[in-house]
């Protein structure tokens, strides 16, 4: 089991990520963007970020650059409906990348990767 921080503006999308990672056997720390991302990993100690791009408040890249500057080692999965946004996100050291709307076996298969 790990713990995962999910930054997603977008209700639908956390919703249905945080239950197939919930089913999964994993813990869930849901956020609605990029601003507490920070506070919630020094808090929370998670094992893996999983990001969307853009966001209001702070967007995803602002929020994988902030990340990798205090906890580079920590995997971070960069997630958009924008495959260019998510070229973008690659140049910042991301685990993986997933163009929405991501299917549960895509999902699996990333947070798989990026946690081993």
């Amino acid at each position: 089991m790990a713990t995962i921080i999910i930054a997603d503006d977008d209700k639908t999308t956390n919703v249905m990520l945080t239950k197939i990672l919930e089913k999964a056997g994993h813990l869930i720390i849901s956020l609605p963007d990029g601003k507490r991302v920070m506070q919630t990993i020094k808090d929370e100690n998670p094992d893996l970020l999983i990001t969307d791009i853009i966001m209001p408040e702070k967007e995803g890249i602002e929020t994988i650059i902030e990340t990798r500057e205090i906890y580079s080692d920590l995997p971070i999965i960069a997630i958009s409906q924008n495959a260019e946004y998510l070229e973008l996100a690659v140049s910042f050291d991301i685990s993986e990348k997933l163009l929405k709307p991501i299917s549960t076996e895509a999902l699996l298969s990333a947070v798989d990767s990026a946690l081993n």
